[in-house]
């Protein structure tokens, strides 16, 4: 928990660069000359951290040359961190690099490829320097895209949640009246920003499992803070309610509306089936409740609901 400042740094081996493979063996063992390469320096906060891993990166993108060695040193000022155990000797990546490990005489805390605190390495590739595999590594390069795609979508997600929670948190507290409640209710991150942002990476949860659980915890999140100014409002309205006769208290408070929407039982197989509900421009937002007995009859069966801009 807490603070870290950190400071990553890429070196290369130059002691066999430009040596054959069996050279290379035989030097491994002697002294190495290690030349840095590229340095990047930051801190982090549990917070960052996903799965108990927090990600690191340089500036900009480092070069890698095939048949040399790297080390990456990393130096954490904080509180006490976790390391990993089971480490393996050689990884192949998505796009079909393959990285091997071994010692490094530059290691003096314990760490080996079997024990550290580097997890994962962030790469990338490109498809026209590779001389072999064709399709099959335009194929990977895409999935790898995507990965960072669906990472870069999560992170803008997480920041935009947090920077909302915390605005609720801080209306919750100062908002005292019911215009302050109707100006936080007309904000356009409350009208537009969140919905859109929602809405864009709904598909996520189809699609991939560990996003869908973050995206659930980004709602989570917010819950806490929606619920309690909903209650606010509504002790703010059942206060102005003592105030006001019945007359004014009907005029100002708005009806809710409900819709049900059910199918045939059991629905026919192999078949599309439509239904179109509609409410008065009035309505600012809706909620879905499906009966605990709602079921497909077939696992390749989906209900959609699309909604009208």
């Amino acid at each position: 928990m807490g603070t870290y400042d950190f400071e990553l740094e890429l070196l290369d081996d130059q002691s066999n660069a430009g040596m054959s493979d069996r050279d290379r063996l035989q030097q491994q063992q002697q002294s190495q000359r290690w030349n840095s390469l590229e340095i990047a320096h930051g801190s982090y906060t549990s917070e960052d951290c996903v799965g108990d891993i927090a990600e690191l990166k340089f500036e900009k993108a480092v070069a890698l040359r095939p048949h040399v060695k790297y080390a990456l040193r990393l130096r954490n000022h904080g509180g006490r961190t976790s390391n990993g155990d089971g480490g393996v000797s050689s990884v192949r990546g998505p796009d079909g690099t393959t990285f091997t490990f071994s010692s490094c005489s530059l290691s003096f805390n314990g760490t080996n490829p079997t024990r550290g605190q580097l997890p994962q390495l962030l790469y990338f590739s490109s498809p026209s320097s590779q001389q072999q595999g064709g399709a099959s590594d335009s194929s990977a390069t895409k999935s790898l895209a995507e990965i960072y795609a669906r990472r870069t979508a999560l992170n803008m997600t997480a920041t935009i949640v947090k920077t909302a929670t915390n605005l609720l948190v801080a209306a919750r507290d100062f908002v005292d009246d019911e215009k302050g409640l109707e100006v936080l209710n007309c904000a356009p991150i409350v009208t537009k920003l969140l919905p859109h942002v929602f809405a864009s990476v709904a598909n996520l949860t189809r699609s991939d499992p560990h996003s869908a659980v973050q995206i659930v915890g980004f709602i989570q999140n917010l819950l806490p803070s929606v619920a309690a100014l909903n209650n606010l409002a509504t002790l703010q309205k059942e206060a102005m309610g003592e105030e006001e006769d019945e007359e004014d208290e009907d005029v100002d408070l708005p009806s809710p509306h409900y819709a049900w929407v059910e199918s045939d039982h059991p629905y026919k197989s192999a078949s599309v089936a439509n239904y179109k509900v509609v409410f008065p421009p009035s309505v600012q937002w809706m909620s879905i409740e499906f009966d605990p007995r709602c079921a497909t009859g077939q696992m390749e069966d989906v209900l959609q609901v699309n909604f009208s801009a």
